[in-house]
């Protein structure tokens, strides 16, 4: 009976995630010629305590090759120098707005605060601390223009750093934009990331009350892709160019590291999406059994041929969908970190998985409770 559990579990994880493999097909663009669009953005970005990050995040948007832009600022309670590191810079800016929350708090409540503040039609997102390429704004403002059906993309978002644990960071990270780009290229999105995200703001303004009726301070990404599947399923778009990449630095610590995945897993309670809860649960099904398989082999023969099956399995989907993403960014020597990373994710998967759903996390100077 075990031994057919874990066999099934090899099955649907092999469907699963292969379906994700041919949905990234090798369709890379490297192209990084400017374009030339008539259709205005506003750029958004909420932020909190960031002061140390905005200098280079500032630098990135003065260096855009599109300078027409509005840039909207929203300071979520800073207790920091921002205001400092802002003043050097907003006169630099064609279009420049700082906004300064009030009574409500959370990266939500900011970028809903900067949607409202908007001039144009499309909004763009990022965070404090990433760098962005130089046709970025202007590439986003193409893609909407040609494309009038999307209300929502994504582009590709890869972590920075060069210590041992970060890059062990940046090839777990890898793992989740490549099965989102597969998955959204088969009309099953699962996954999107803020930091690299575009909507029109119509779009969002119809969307925004049941947005606000989720209990989580987060999720101005997920939800809106939830959102987007259900009033407009063909309406999201994951872009593969590689001239749309933004760069975002790894955690420093494994306490931030674990924090900040405990924060993304807390918000699978609240899941519409019968794909998305679908996929979660067999990525916590597949790791659980891992976990005991391996573990279990120790005091028990017969779990050794289901477990070896199962990560054999595993593996080789795994580093397939890896090597063909990882080739389409260039970054293939992320893979000598495969075999560590697969070891060690059961461990890690299943402890965010059950610590996210009751106790607290720390996410920018704030406790929340799960």
């Amino acid at each position: 009976m075990i031994g057919i559990l874990f066999m099934a579990c090899a099955v649907v994880y092999a469907i699963t995630f292969l379906g994700y493999f041919v949905g990234l097909g090798v369709a890379f663009n490297y192209k990084a010629q400017p374009y030339t669009s008539d259709l205005n953005a506003t750029v958004i970005i909420a932020f909190r305590n960031e002061a140390n990050s905005l200098s280079q995040l500032l630098d990135s948007l003065l260096s855009q090759t599109d300078q027409n832009f509005q840039l909207i600022l929203v300071n979520d309670h800073s207790s920091d120098h921002y205001l400092s590191i802002i003043r050097q810079y907003e006169e630099r800016f064609l279009d420049f707005q700082l906004i300064e929350l009030d009574q409500q708090e959370g990266k939500k409540a900011g970028i809903k605060a900067g949607v409202c503040a908007a001039k144009y039609e499309l909004i763009i997102t990022t965070d404090a601390d990433c760098t962005l390429p130089l046709n970025w704004i202007n590439h986003w403002k193409e893609s909407f223009k040609k494309n009038a059906h999307l209300k929502l993309a994504a582009g590709i978002v890869t972590l920075t750093g060069n210590t041992f644990f970060e890059k062990l960071q940046q090839l777990e990270f890898t793992s989740l934009i490549a099965s989102s780009i597969g998955a959204a290229n088969n009309d099953k999105a699962i996954m999107l990331n803020a930091a690299n995200m575009v909507y029109r703001k119509d779009f969002y303004l119809e969307v925004s009350e049941e947005l606000d009726a989720i209990p989580s301070p987060t999720g101005d990404d997920i939800f809106l892709l939830e959102a987007c599947k259900k009033k407009y399923p063909d309406g999201f778009a994951y872009l593969q160019e590689t001239s749309l990449i933004v760069n975002t630095p790894a955690k420093k610590t494994l306490k931030e590291f674990l924090f900040q995945r405990k924060r993304w897993a807390s918000k699978t309670k609240y899941y519409r999406d019968l794909h998305m809860k679908k996929v979660a649960l067999i990525v916590g099904i597949t790791n659980l059994l891992l976990l005991i398989g391996g573990i279990g082999s120790f005091f028990s023969y017969t779990l050794w041929l289901p477990f070896l099956v199962l990560f054999t399995v595993k593996l080789l989907v795994d580093y397939s969908l890896l090597y063909r993403y990882l080739k389409g960014i260039q970054q293939l020597n992320l893979l000598n970190y495969f075999l560590i990373v697969e070891l060690i994710l059961p461990f890690y998967i299943i402890f965010v998985a059950f610590t996210s759903q009751k106790g607290s996390y720390n996410w920018k100077d704030r406790t929340y409770k799960n």
